[in-house]
């Protein structure tokens, strides 16, 4: 009978806690909710840990500006995941199937041609 009785009391007290954590909730997300909506933007660190390369690489290839980046106060650098993204499938090498459907292709237009 004691137990039940805990248990009781314990969800009263847990009704009470989740009625106040629910207000906090609410409050919180509206005030957080214009800063979701903004972009997140990658430091060096993290953009070569999406890239998979090692940081010293990529700051190789900052240097050689092979990827877009952003400087708003001149001296940090910035990456775009999109950005990233675009690159990694920019260099797009085919598969010897399209290979060969692509010379098959070319051999057909030029046969009617000559």
């Amino acid at each position: 009978m004691a137990a039940v009785v805990i248990l009781h009391r314990n969800q009263k007290a847990d009704k009470t806690i989740n009625q106040h954590c629910s207000k906090t909730i609410n409050i919180n997300l509206k005030i957080k909710a214009p800063m979701q909506t903004k972009r997140k933007l990658l430091n060096s660190q993290e953009a070569a840990e999406y890239l998979g390369l090692s940081l010293s690489y990529f700051r190789k290839m900052m240097m050689r500006r092979v990827i877009p980046m952003y400087k708003p106060s001149g001296k940090l650098c910035f990456f775009d995941p999109d950005d990233l993204d675009a690159y990694l499938t920019s260099i797009r090498i085919s598969s010897q199937s399209e290979i060969d459907s692509e010379a098959e292709r070319y051999l057909a237009n030029n046969r009617k041609s000559h």
